[in-house]
């Protein structure tokens, strides 16, 4: 099975932070998903898949803008981010109107989804982390009508973007640096070159492919003290792999560093305030395709 590292991590430790930190999390990347739901421009009535759709925040997203006509399949590899998933649609399907929602817990680069079933494909930075990204794309245009369309939101590089560059380098004066990773190597940065990008999705047999560059700010940790801002950050941050090896005093030195160096990205209304820099990637099944 490929992608094992990946699925063992958002089974343990990294599904498990993710769903503690989940409010945050949202509150950080709510209107970024909703950049890539308007590229998306969603129907009524259509079905769409949410590709690592983590705690299912953005699942809900689309189906209350698809309507109850429609169908949304959230799919990611996290059996705890899914639970989690699965209680805030029955939750808010009590109340609302919204499309019929799904989860499946699945690798969506080998998933058997039912072949020409979508109308749009979509994702928030759910797409960076396969082993394989030219097949795992082959595997999702073929759960793709012909004409159905692929729209997504995913980091460009990490020194554009200091929400975890920053951090980062403040725990590396104190610990010892993880081995570098190859361009391209699954991550939250895989994508960060967009002509790599490019070259994947045709790979694909997608056409009409658009890599748009979008800036964003960031504010994370609204209504939170310095400190606990910094914490969550640091829980579901790169940083936190590095920290499990650590010594107590070493892990409390790499902490220091980081809310020293992150307390001029903090005001008390706003919490730590970053400059955030993305890929919004559309494309579209050509109509007539075999896959």
């Amino acid at each position: 099975m490929h992608n094992q590292e990946q699925i063992e991590f958002w089974n343990g430790p990294g599904g498990s932070k993710w769903v503690a930190h989940n409010g945050m999390m949202e509150a950080l990347l709510h209107d970024i998903g909703f950049i890539a739901i308007n590229a998306a421009a969603p129907q009524a009535g259509e079905k769409a898949l949410d590709i690592g759709c983590g705690c299912g925040n953005q699942t809900l997203d689309l189906a209350r803008v698809i309507g109850t006509e429609g169908e949304v399949i959230g799919v990611d590899v996290s059996g705890p981010m899914l639970q989690l998933a699965n209680r805030l649609y029955v939750k808010a399907s009590a109340h609302e109107s919204m499309a019929r929602v799904g989860f499946v817990q699945a690798d969506a680069a080998e998933h058997e989804f039912v072949d020409r079933h979508f109308d749009l494909l979509y994702s928030r930075f759910g797409v960076m982390f396969f082993d394989q990204p030219e097949a795992a794309f082959v595997n999702l245009r073929s759960a793709l009508k012909p004409g159905g369309r692929l729209a997504f939101v995913c980091w460009q590089a990490a020194e554009l973007n200091p929400f975890m560059s920053v951090p980062m380098r403040a725990a590396l004066q104190h610990l010892p640096a993880p081995p570098p990773m190859p361009p391209g190597a699954p991550g939250p940065f895989a994508f960060a070159d967009a002509g790599y990008l490019a070259s994947i999705l045709e790979t694909a047999g997608f056409d009409q492919i658009r890599i748009d560059p979008v800036e964003r700010p960031l504010h994370f940790g609204k209504g939170h003290s310095l400190e606990a801002a910094c914490a969550e950050l640091i829980e579901i941050g790169p940083i936190s792999r590095l920290l499990l090896e650590a010594d107590e005093a070493t892990r409390a030195h790499a902490e220091d560093a980081v809310r020293e160096t992150l307390a001029s990205y903090y005001t008390p209304e706003t919490g730590l305030n970053f400059a955030g820099a993305f890929w919004l990637v559309t494309a579209i099944n050509p109509t007539g395709s075999a896959a």
